[in-house]
């Protein structure tokens, strides 16, 4: 394997592949690893309750929904969408950054065996994609409220996606990477194309989607 850095913060020791940003971007010089990592250290569970009161919730509004009528929610629809393909879009060139020279400048067993910098962009956009999962669970409150269906695969998708995201969190590889890293840089790409598709058929169909 190649050379290597190492960070250490909160009990964790981290190898990482050396990467320097030719800039930072507003939000990324307030980016605190320690803080990061303590946070979802002690809070991770957290998520399963949201994740368990985010299926009941949509269970009760399904039940409250049955005998009225669907609402139109395009404008909201449409800035939602768009919101999240932004994020998206920032969160996929600010990783992807160090993620593309990682996987075309050094061995492919660095990519998988070391981490992207805790300290620097990905590592904060990582972060923010972990925290994404709660705001992305209201696209089924979208659905319900428009009285589409909501299958089993969708609800799953979004309550496993999260708590599987604070976990990693507590196991420290929101700031370290690793399996996570791979994760989050193909779920982003993924992410960006689904907004962006959203966002298009709000404007141009009948029956915008999202």
């Amino acid at each position: 394997m190649s050379s290597h850095a190492v960070w250490s913060g909160n009990g964790h020791t981290i190898l990482y592949a050396p990467y320097e940003y030719e800039y930072l971007v507003a939000p990324e010089r307030f980016w605190n690893p320690d803080a990061v990592h303590r946070f979802f250290a002690h809070h991770w569970s957290s998520s399963i309750y949201i994740a368990l009161g985010y299926v009941v919730i949509i269970n009760v509004l399904q039940r409250i929904m049955e005998n009225r009528k669907p609402l139109s929610m395009r404008p909201i629809l449409l800035l939602w969408n768009g919101m999240l393909a932004v994020f998206s879009m920032m969160g996929t060139w600010r990783f992807g950054l160090e993620l593309y020279h990682m996987l075309t400048t050094r061995p492919f067993t660095d990519s998988v065996c070391f981490s992207v910098d805790p300290t620097g962009p990905a590592s904060f956009w990582a972060c923010m994609f972990a925290f994404s999962k709660i705001a992305e669970l209201g696209d089924t409150l979208f659905l319900v409220l428009r009285k589409r269906p909501v299958i089993f695969l969708h609800w799953y998708h979004h309550a496993v996606v999260l708590i599987y995201c604070w976990h990693s969190g507590s196991a420290s590889a929101v700031v370290k990477g690793t399996s996570f890293k791979d994760f989050h840089g193909f779920k982003s790409i993924k992410n960006l194309g689904l907004w962006l598709t959203f966002s298009e058929k709000t404007v141009f169909s009948k029956e915008p989607w999202g």
